[in-house]
């Protein structure tokens, strides 16, 4: 999973910057979990469903929260800064570069 989201410090820092995009993940005291609608896991019978359908899975801006951070895919934080004009021609791959672009944004606001 870790491959697929950004890490907790950038999902920080994009908070501080205003990432506001919905987002199935998110950090709960630097430990990443997953939106659920919990209802959509519980079978006609009662029981637990024995897998997670698409429908069971919340996105949600958890930066709303005060001790939540959203944690994006990458696409998504790529996808955001490109709507927000903030995206250089060539992309570096780590994570780095991410630091770099957040902080790029927060001093042009």
């Amino acid at each position: 999973m870790k491959d697929l989201v950004v890490s907790y410090d950038v999902a920080v820092r994009l908070k501080e910057i205003g990432f506001d995009e919905p987002c199935m993940f998110f950090y709960r005291l630097n430990k990443l979990k997953i939106s659920l609608n919990v209802s959509k896991l519980v079978s006609h019978s009662g029981a637990l469903a024995s897998s997670v359908s698409s429908d069971a899975i919340l996105l949600s801006n958890h930066n709303l929260f005060n001790n939540d951070y959203s944690a994006p895919t990458y696409k998504q934080v790529f996808e955001w800064f490109r709507k927000k004009g903030y995206l250089p021609n060539k992309l570096p791959s780590n994570e780095d570069f991410l630091f770099q672009l957040c902080d790029l944004y927060e001093d042009n606001e």
